[in-house]
């Protein structure tokens, strides 16, 4: 196997050690800020859905503090907050030769297997103290390959996929907060008879093609949302290749069905997402979490009584959420769902590079690159937490400028009626639910950097093979498909060669574990 195997990645947040915070922006420069000749540097990262247009100016004060602290001129483009629009402009930019230095990137597997990654280990031993302190050698391990660093973290293995349900709608019909899949039957036919938004309006709940699949796919399958080593033959196997996949296709059918979820549920995007939410019309949430996390606050500026209650799920084959583990199957493309920071491999000053993003680990530095120098406070209190202070005239966050991962996400305790608190409070504060792994499935490959060329190589078929599938799910779910051709649908991926697919993921986890 080309990539080396790392441990299993565990996000360790470490607040003793950080660097106190200081008033007004960080007062922390690192020694080469003083170079008379700028490094001009490019740096790409996907656009925020509360994006505004007026954000440019505060980008331009972010970038020219980078430049006073560190000598480094860094350009900073707002990519596309679309995961797909995102990735085609990268790879336009890429193939066109255009700079670019600095780029966040959802398929590290890809990027490594086409050279665009630089080798950063030297550059980190260097410049990068900040980081490595901030990230375990477990999570900076996943990018390490034959000794040689490639990538830095930008997530970790989180809790990200639980379900959401109006707290205050529960209470209007005196019920429970839901524990089984049975319970939310209940409550979704409850929100669905009395529309509690009114005027028909009610959008009993909304799940998506992608990540739903991590929100519920464990009460149905034994595996979760990821891979499954299939007892009656000793093979790993992609969830979808479960026979208890069916169940769960079964149950969105029937949501879908019901008119539990609109009809365009599937194709919405996180700012259609996040707009039926503040709009007060969304009763249950099988989405990304920060869907809810976000979004709440808005809800609550018409609707004060509005919240949501994060909920345990279970169902016949155990707890519904899956644990969202960075190391994941790549997909036909090579692409692994393996969020990165890269530093590109034709970037032609690899050590100022990895001394920007060092930069935004120093102090507050971190809340300089989200709201701009001089738009907050920040101190430490005495029992060593972190509280930012943005007044209600700051920026809400939207004008982030580098994004450099959780860690920094869990740094600090917000203050002031412009923080998104329930976000804010998922992430950074007691009892720490984005790291409640109690709460959801772990994934059984989730110490394995999949080698998606010797998948590619093993199964030529594979994006056919994911066509197919993909399809098919959205074709059960919206009953374009009958269920009754489930048996048929398991067939066309046979036919298309997904034993080969299985046998080499098989050989993967085997020599990875032996």
């Amino acid at each position: 196997m080309k990539k080396a195997l790392v441990p299993a990645i565990i996000l360790v947040v470490c607040l003793s050690f950080m660097v106190a915070c200081t008033k007004k922006g960080s007062s922390v420069t690192p020694p080469t800020g003083s170079m008379t000749t700028p490094v001009k540097l490019v740096a790409m990262f996907p656009g925020d859905m509360n994006s505004d247009p007026e954000g440019e100016a505060i980008r331009e004060s972010v970038r020219q503090r980078i430049l006073d602290d560190t000598g480094a001129d860094v350009e900073i483009l707002n990519g596309p907050l679309d995961m797909g629009e995102y990735q085609t402009k990268l790879n336009l930019m890429l193939a066109g030769g255009e700079q670019l230095d600095m780029i966040q990137v959802y398929s590290f597997n890809g990027m490594y297997q086409q050279d665009l990654c630089a080798d950063i280990t030297d550059a980190v031993a260097k410049y990068g103290k900040n980081i490595t302190e901030r990230w375990t050698v477990e999570n900076m391990g996943q990018f390490v390959i034959n000794e040689r660093m490639y990538a830095l973290p930008r997530m970790a293995n989180a809790i990200t996929h639980p379900t959401w349900v109006r707290g205050d709608w529960l209470k209007m019909y005196d019920l429970e907060i839901p524990k089984t899949i049975d319970d939310l039957n209940h409550v979704m036919q409850v929100f669905k008879e009395n529309d509690p938004a009114g005027n028909g309006s009610t959008v009993v709940a909304l799940f998506d093609s992608g990540h739903t699949d991590m929100v519920l796919m464990g009460a149905f399958m034994k595996g979760g949302g990821r891979v499954f080593l299939d007892d009656t033959d000793g093979r790993y196997k992609p969830a979808w290749m479960d026979p208890d996949y069916k169940n769960y296709l079964t149950q969105l059918n029937e949501w879908y069905q019901k008119g539990y979820v609109p009809k365009d549920t599937l194709t919405l995007n996180p700012g259609e997402q996040g707009e039926l939410i503040q709009a007060g019309r969304v009763g249950i949430s099988f989405l990304w979490y920060s869907r809810i996390t976000i979004n709440e606050q808005g809800l609550q500026v018409n609707f004060p009584d509005a919240y949501y209650e994060r909920c345990v799920i279970s169902g016949p084959k155990g707890l519904a959420m899956t644990a969202n583990y960075v190391m994941n199957l790549p997909g036909s493309g090579g692409a692994g769902a393996i969020n990165a920071l890269v530093i590109t491999s034709s970037c032609k000053n690899i050590d100022k590079a990895v001394e920007v993003i060092n930069w935004g680990y120093i102090g507050d530095n971190f809340l300089t690159a989200w709201y701009g120098p001089d738009s907050f406070t920040c101190e430490l209190t005495a029992d060593g937490t972190y509280v930012a202070t943005v007044p209600d005239s700051a920026p809400g966050g939207e004008y982030r400028v580098l994004f450099l991962g959780l860690p920094n996400d869990t740094r600090f305790v917000f203050e002031g009626d412009s923080a998104p608190q329930r976000h804010l409070s998922y992430l950074a504060r007691p009892p720490y639910e984005v790291f409640m792994f109690e709460n959801a499935k772990l994934p059984i490959d989730g110490t394995i950097l999949y080698d998606s060329a010797a998948i590619l190589e093993a199964c030529p078929s594979y994006p056919d093979i994911e066509r197919i599938r993909i399809e098919g799910h959205i074709a059960f779910i919206t009953g374009e498909r009958p269920l009754s051709q489930f048996d048929a649908f398991i067939g066309d991926l046979k036919a298309n060669g997904v034993e080969d697919l299985i046998d080499e993921i098989t050989r993967q986890n085997k020599s990875a574990t032996e």
